[in-house]
């Protein structure tokens, strides 16, 4: 079988078959030789990408074993085993002679070396094969570009299957961190009251009015509850009395404007965040309304969304401009790395 034949052609070194280095070789044969070789070799090439019809490979098997047969009888050539007038050594040089004039078509047909092969033309078969794998070729160059061109399509449809799950994804995540801006809302600040549910702010409130009603009980009973003597003659008795007094209700006044304090700190921490979440909200809004090929506007939804969380501006609870930085800066600092899809 052709297979067969094959194995053995790939098996034969040319340096053995030919004894380069011993007196008697073929080495004046090797043109020959190398060049019928070559020819099997990028046949070989060919139909193992692009395989023969059964009219072709059946003479293509024939002369590649005879090849292989004469390759065969030159490496296993043993001078000492031939006769004293080296009919041997000559028999296989006519043999390459012969074997090259009929693969080539130079032989005369009334005695062909290889009489099965008398109706085949190894040059034909070999042109044959070759405009085969040209063919081959094309057809792969074809197949090879309407691939890319498919991949080229599965490119596309993946940006835009990539594009649409960043908009999703953007969505979820504006959605989540808008539910987290809304608990910290609540947890600084919740007016459901009646069902027993206070925030920080009101906890804070509570505690500066309880502060506030204590402290115009202590002003109302002050007299009992640190009496003065006023007979006492000793005038520094009576200016420590009054400072101690003095010092009480200065320290409940403190008590009193820090309560107060913490009270418009978790008001304006609550106001913060659900403006936060009224941001992120309206920022899938805005994303759904506009071309997603508009990167200008994207990138100004984006900063003024990141100026919006960063920069907690005004609520009227607390003054900021002597406690924090400019935020401004900070907005254009993170800005610069966002990078709008």
């Amino acid at each position: 079988m052709l297979f067969d034949e094959i194995k053995r052609f790939n098996g034969f070194d040319l340096n053995q078959v030919v004894h380069s280095n011993e007196e008697w070789n073929f080495n004046n044969k090797r043109q020959s030789i190398d060049e019928i070789y070559e020819m099997f070799r990028e046949i070989i090439e060919i139909i193992q990408l692009s395989p023969l019809n059964d009219w072709a490979s059946i003479p293509l098997n024939e002369y590649l074993l005879h090849f292989n047969n004469l390759l065969n009888q030159l490496s296993i050539y043993d001078r000492k085993k031939d006769d004293n007038e080296n009919r041997g050594y000559n028999n296989l040089l006519r043999g390459i002679d012969n074997a090259y004039l009929q693969f080539f078509g130079l032989l005369d047909e009334r005695n062909p070396a290889y009489p099965s092969l008398k109706n085949y033309n190894f040059l034909s078969i070999y042109n044959y094969v070759k405009q085969k794998g040209a063919n081959s070729l094309g057809n792969a160059a074809k197949f090879a570009q309407q691939k890319l061109n498919e991949i080229g399509e599965i490119e596309i449809k993946a940006n835009d299957l990539h594009k649409e799950m960043q908009r999703q994804s953007t969505e979820t995540v504006s959605e989540k961190y808008a539910n987290i801006f809304a608990q910290e809302a609540l947890i600084h600040s919740n007016k459901d009251l009646k069902r027993g549910v206070r925030g920080e702010a009101q906890n804070w409130l509570i505690s500066a009015g309880l502060g506030v009603l204590s402290f115009i009980l202590f002003i109302y009973f002050i007299d009992r509850i640190m009496p003065i003597d006023k007979s006492e003659t000793n005038s520094t008795i009576i200016v420590i009395e009054y400072l101690r007094r003095l010092l009480i209700v200065s320290f409940i006044i403190y008590l009193i404007t820090f309560m107060f304090r913490q009270y418009s700190i978790h008001k304006h921490l609550s106001t913060v965040n659900k403006h936060r979440e009224n941001t992120l909200n309206s920022f899938k809004l805005f994303i759904q309304s506009i071309d997603s090929s508009d990167s200008d506007v994207k990138n100004t939804i984006v900063k003024e969304i990141a100026k919006a969380i960063y920069d907690s501006g005004e609520t009227g609870y607390i003054n900021l401009k002597q406690s924090l930085p400019d935020s401004s800066s900070i907005v254009t600092e993170i800005t610069k790395y966002i990078k709008p899809n």
